[in-house]
Order: C-alpha cells, then sequence, then structure tokens
C-alpha cells in the first residue's frame, strides 16, 4: 500500500512541475505573439510562435487543472489517513 502512496505522491509532483513548466512556456509565447513582436521576428520562429501558442496555452490550463486535482486528492488522502490513526 506505501509503494501506491509513492508513486501517487511522484506523480502528483511531476504533474505540477510540468504544469508549471507550462505555464511559463505559455506566458512566454503570449508575450512573443502580443502586438507587433510577431511582425519583427523571424518569419520560421514566427510562424511556429503564431501556429503552437494556443495549444501550448491549453496544455497549461489542462496541466494546471490535473495538477490541482492531484494535489487536493493528496491532501485529503492525507486528511482521512490521519483521522483513521486516531
Amino acid at each position: 500500500m506505501k509503494t501506491a502512496k509513492r508513486i501517487f505522491l511522484i506523480l502528483t509532483i511531476v504533474c505540477a512541475a510540468l504544469a508549471a513548466v507550462l505555464d511559463i512556456t505559455a506566458l512566454c509565447m503570449q508575450v512573443q505573439v502580443s502586438g507587433e513582436r510577431l511582425l519583427t521576428m523571424d518569419s520560421r520562429m514566427g510562424y511556429l510562435l503564431a501556429v503552437s501558442y494556443r495549444w501550448v496555452t491549453l496544455a497549461a490550463v489542462i496541466f494546471t487543472v490535473a495538477a490541482a486535482a492531484l494535489v487536493v486528492a493528496y491532501i485529503l488522502s492525507r486528511k482521512k489517513r490521519k483521522r483513521e490513526s486516531v
């Protein structure tokens, strides 16, 4: 049973870290695409940013929601374990 709890904790940490990285990436991409920066950028990089920033933002939102749900589930499971042991 302890192995399952460790795996759940590791999954929660990995998902939260991935969500943080994707949030930072999405924020940077949003800044680069906004305004006239896209017009003054290299055409290949500008095309890549213009095509992919929406999908990166969507993935960031999905992973952030998943990480929040996993953190809440982990906290609730710890509270339940504390009540059972008392």
